[in-house]
């Protein structure tokens, strides 16, 4: 693995475009009588993060947590926003979701989980039709795992929002 370290040019990423990745997912959909919906997929991305790079990835960006109280600390701050925007994800991942709609309401709860290192994305979703094409959105998000996990590395722990929605 190589060491961390504080980058003066900006890293790109690089990948072998000669080299064939498998990318798959399977997944099912059950529709109860009373239209209760439940979803779940396994995601596999073939050019996603081995445990191995995930931790020198993980490595890396400790160190430049670690560099922004020094003399350094531009630089490790540039290091360290490269590094967030540049996560790679892991290979295996599962969603789930489930969904009922009730008169003109429709409530929603779903899960985006790593494999790897049980971390997750969780959404709860509540949506009212107000009119034939207005509808009133509220939700919650919340990142969820250990501090070296895929969506526990987030500097979020969590969202809520409120939307208007009107298609045109």
């Amino acid at each position: 693995r190589e060491t961390p370290r504080l980058y003066t040019e900006r890293p790109t990423l690089l990948q072998d475009q000669r080299q064939a990745v498998l990318d798959a997912v399977a997944g099912l959909t059950w529709t109860a009588t009373d239209y209760l919906e439940i979803n779940a997929e396994w995601i596999h991305r073939g050019e996603g993060a081995s445990k191995t790079e995930s931790l020198s990835f993980l490595d890396q960006v400790e160190y430049h947590r670690g560099a922004l109280s020094g003399a350094q600390a531009p630089l490790a701050l540039a290091n360290l926003a490269w590094d967030l925007s540049a996560i790679p994800a892991r290979r295996d991942h599962l969603f789930v979701m489930m969904r009922l709609p009730i008169g003109r309401a429709t409530y929603s709860l779903s899960s985006f989980f790593t494999v790897a290192d049980a971390s997750s994305i969780i959404n709860a979703r509540a949506s009212w039709l107000l009119t034939h094409h207005t509808s009133v959105n509220l939700g919650v998000t919340a990142y969820t795992g250990a501090n070296r996990s895929e969506f526990g590395l987030l500097p979020l722990r969590g969202a809520a929002f409120v939307s208007l929605s009107q298609p045109f």
